[in-house]
């Protein structure tokens, strides 16, 4: 590794050292800053939350957006002050139930989004002897990269990566031995996708794992982690209907999200461009996303899947 990606590197994972409440401070303060400044991401977040939201004020939105990123990126580079304190700090009122899927052995899907802090769940999974499994992208920064295994190796969080062969063949072994794969699917990404509505305009949204998952006769559930406060947490899941055909199972999971975001939107990141891809197949650049959002946003409406 380059001198100064190992410069990144020790600096990055320093920040983990410092007392959890000042970590917080920190993020809170970056995170407001990075919120007001004039960045593209920042428009796309406000135009977005301005033609799907329909946010009374985008701008106090999107800035507690950017603070709740920022505030999982530096928990999560510790997490223990939070892991060895869980009893008091995570609330899973839904825990039997969610034993309860694992039961039969036949292996579990678990559908989750980038809500509250999402490090923070499969940490959690981990600490209390969930077989679960994190399905992941690797980074394209090899840094960055190091720092998200390195910080993940800490609570022993096994991450399968999409694009390495054997990473697949671990996930169709886990799911045989009635093992759990979580699964961020809320964003746009270039893999094998269906589309479903989500807030009333079609997302390209990840099919393959659910594909596998119904091959295997698995079991398919929602899981997502929120902020309650400035230091509590609430799990939630649910289980799906699983004899659905799978874009009836994408629109399921969109529907609970959706409804989860509406109550906790500043915990979703409304920069990422969601709809950006359109059912034919288009897909905008950043420039077309845009215009297309603050001078013709109906186009968003206009088709279903």
């Amino acid at each position: 590794m380059p001198l100064h990606h190992r410069f990144f590197v020790s600096l990055i994972l320093s920040l983990g050292a410092l007392p959890l409440a000042l970590r917080r401070f920190v993020a809170k303060l970056v995170g407001a800053t990075l919120g007001t400044l004039p960045m593209r991401d920042r428009k796309i977040a406000l135009l977005q939350t301005k033609v799907f939201l329909k946010a009374p004020n985008p701008s106090v939105t999107v800035r507690k957006v950017y603070q709740n990123f920022c505030l999982t990126f530096l928990e999560s580079l510790n997490l223990m002050p939070i892991l060895n304190h869980d009893e008091s700090t995570i609330r899973f009122d839904q825990w039997e139930e969610f034993r309860s899927y694992a039961a039969d052995g036949k292996g579990v899907i678990y559908l989750t989004a980038h809500t509250g802090n999402w490090e923070l769940l499969a940490a959690y999974m981990q600490k209390h002897g969930v077989d679960f499994h994190a399905l992941g992208r690797q980074a394209r920064h090899p840094a960055t990269q190091f720092v998200l295994e390195s910080v993940r190796a800490r609570y022993n969080v096994r991450t399968l990566w999409r694009q390495d062969s054997a990473g697949v063949k671990e996930i169709i072994r886990a799911l045989k031995r009635g093992g759990g794969i979580a699964a961020l699917i809320d964003q746009d990404t270039n893999v094998s996708s269906g589309f479903a509505n989500f807030f009333g305009s079609p997302a390209k949204t990840p099919l393959a794992l659910l594909s596998l998952g119904q091959k295997l006769g698995c079991r398919i559930c929602t899981l997502f982690l929120l902020r309650e406060g400035p230091s509590h947490y609430r799990i939630v899941c649910s289980a799906l209907d699983s004899s659905k055909d799978v874009l009836s199972i994408l629109q399921d999971f969109n529907g609970v999200l959706e409804n989860l975001v509406r109550l906790n939107p500043e915990q979703w990141p409304w920069f990422h461009k969601r709809w950006r891809t359109r059912p034919d197949g288009s897909t905008f650049s950043s420039k077309e996303y845009m215009r297309c959002l603050e001078q013709q946003p109906e186009i968003f409406f206009k088709s279903t899947p």
